[in-house]
């Protein structure tokens, strides 16, 4: 095979491993942290100013730690093309969370998906002991499970339940690391 084809993955790698850790995830981090502030200002719905602010400061706390992380641990061509999918879901999430609008509860549900599956096909490097990837897939895949439905059944997003179901997969995750991730 000839050698520059060989490097095309390689160079590809990393290039995203490069453009994800210095560029998409303090980017994606900043969203978040925009998306909270903005709620905790300007609220524009009292009633479900609490989950929305809970959820997206539970969710930057977890990438804050994930991202700390990831710089220390090695990755696979395709666990990077997942993060990438899973920088966009959650850009539009955190926008979507501090608009009110725009399917947030979706882009919830592809978030747990992207992570669940990922974490069952093995696509990001287990660290330490008690790895938890399986464990750890399936809790996410659950809990996309139960978003769905419940935007099935309502017909809408609820806050209160991306709450606790984000927080459902914070505590497990911390669970799982136990002094791994920070």
């Amino acid at each position: 095979m000839n050698k520059s084809l060989q490097l095309i993955p390689r160079r590809q790698k990393n290039f995203l491993r490069d453009f994800l850790r210095d560029i998409a995830w303090p980017a994606m981090a900043g969203n978040v942290a925009w998306a909270f502030f903005s709620v905790a200002i300007d609220p524009q719905s009292v009633e479900d100013m609490l989950p929305r602010l809970g959820t997206l400061l539970a969710l930057a706390l977890y990438l804050s730690a994930e991202w700390y992380r990831i710089r220390r641990v090695g990755s696979t061509l395709l666990g990077l093309w997942f993060d990438l999918f899973l920088v966009i879901c959650i850009v539009w999430f955190a926008i979507a969370t501090q608009a009110n609008k725009g399917a947030p509860g979706m882009a919830l549900v592809l978030i747990f998906l992207g992570v669940g599956i990922g974490h069952l096909r093995g696509v990001w490097p287990p660290t330490g002991e008690g790895k938890g990837n399986f464990e750890f897939g399936q809790i996410n895949l659950w809990m996309a499970a139960l978003l769905f439905t419940s935007l099935l059944v309502v017909s809408s997003w609820q806050p209160w339940v991306s709450f606790f179901a984000v927080i459902i997969v914070f505590l497990f995750w911390l669970n799982l690391r136990h002094g791994k991730a920070l």
